[in-house]
């Protein structure tokens, strides 16, 4: 296994003519434990992944190994958690120091301003996919 190069176990939900959709499944970090079953806090998600233009015949259902890059988790945390945080800290200093609002206005000020980063980086969605690509490759069964 390549170091730089992230696995996921998936299954192929729907496979189209330029497109597979495959199926991962996130797990809570106590959902491995002993009492998951009984406790609140362990759940599950499923989420879809569309990989364009595969190489190779897939079925639905069948199980892959859905791959992309560290690099590219890397990007996607800064895109949305690091700018997002640092864009909130300096929005919130400055109404609040600079223009001196009150806490009520600073505050729907930095939310609003976050709100546009989003808003804004939902026009590059098309370019921001052609960067983050994932691809799948089947199994190999010994």
């Amino acid at each position: 296994m390549d170091n730089n190069v992230l696995e996921h176990r998936a299954v192929v939900s729907a496979v189209h003519a330029d497109r597979v959709i495959v199926t991962i499944t996130q797990s809570s970090a106590c959902s491995g434990c002993h009492a998951a079953k009984a406790c609140t806090a362990a759940d599950h998600k499923e989420r879809p992944i569309t990989i364009n233009h595969p190489m190779g015949d897939f079925t639905v259902g069948e199980t892959v190994l859905l791959k992309g890059r560290y690099a590219m988790g890397r990007t996607a945390i800064i895109i949305s958690f690091v700018v997002p945080l640092i864009l909130l800290l300096g929005v919130a200093l400055m109404l609040v120091h600079v223009w001196h609002l009150s806490d009520l206005y600073s505050a729907l000020g930095t939310l609003g301003a976050v709100g546009v980063y989003y808003f804004i980086l939902s026009f590059f969605r098309k370019s921001l996919s052609k960067k983050f690509v994932f691809y799948i490759e089947k199994i190999q069964s010994n």
